[in-house]
């Protein structure tokens, strides 16, 4: 099946899986579950669990955009998916996204699986 990334195959699903965050030097990269919704074709939310043992999380609402393979998040200026997220890999049931995907020093990537 050839999936197309468009508004009508993000719009009203649910994703979960990891938030990488990754350095130059790789030893500091981390790894943190993320799962998130697109609630409409304009907006959604998210949830980043960047300590599991201690249950500590991110929780927050997002307006985006899509334009081509792109991706704009807007909502919290500190928030950790604030910004533009590239569509690098996508098949019916994975997605991948990635923020920053011209830095040399430190860049995001979105690896998630469809769950809704």
């Amino acid at each position: 099946m050839n999936t197309e990334f468009n508004i009508d195959f993000i719009s009203q699903t649910a994703w979960e899986g990891v938030l990488v965050t990754e350095y130059s030097d790789e030893s500091q990269n981390t790894t943190d579950p993320f799962s998130i919704l697109f609630t409409t074709d304009s907006r959604g939310s998210y949830e980043l669990l960047v300590n599991p043992e201690k249950n500590e999380s991110f929780n927050g609402f997002f307006n985006y955009i899509i334009d081509g393979k792109l991706i704009e998040v807007t909502n919290d200026p500190h928030s950790k998916i604030t910004g533009d997220w590239v569509v690098t890999k996508m098949k019916e049931h994975e997605m991948e996204l990635i923020r920053s995907l011209n830095s040399k020093r430190k860049r995001y990537v979105l690896k998630l699986t469809r769950i809704y």
